[in-house]
């Protein structure tokens, strides 16, 4: 994680920051920000459920490049299949 001297005077932006932030210093930023409970509410998961749902959505957000738009397709087919859409 980068650290920044209390003592300094120097202001920096929140995007500032993000930015000049490596990929590894990001998530255990977000990690952070997630274990204090500052997100948005959008993939706080809170039952067991949820956590499988979020683990889901992040697997195919860390393989995007390879995902096919054929595959979305199949995944909400399916589930539109079983009314879950």
């Amino acid at each position: 994680m980068a650290y920044i001297s209390i003592e300094s005077e120097t202001e920096i932006s929140p995007d500032e920051y993000l930015s000049n932030c490596s990929l590894r210093e990001k998530k255990e930023l977000a990690e952070l920000l997630s274990d204090e409970h500052f997100t948005d509410g959008n993939f706080s998961p809170s039952t067991y459920l949820e956590t499988e749902i979020v683990r889901l959505f992040n697997d195919i957000w860390d393989s995007r490049n390879f995902v096919t738009q054929d595959q979305l397709d199949q995944i909400r087919k399916k589930l539109r299949e079983e009314r879950v859409l």
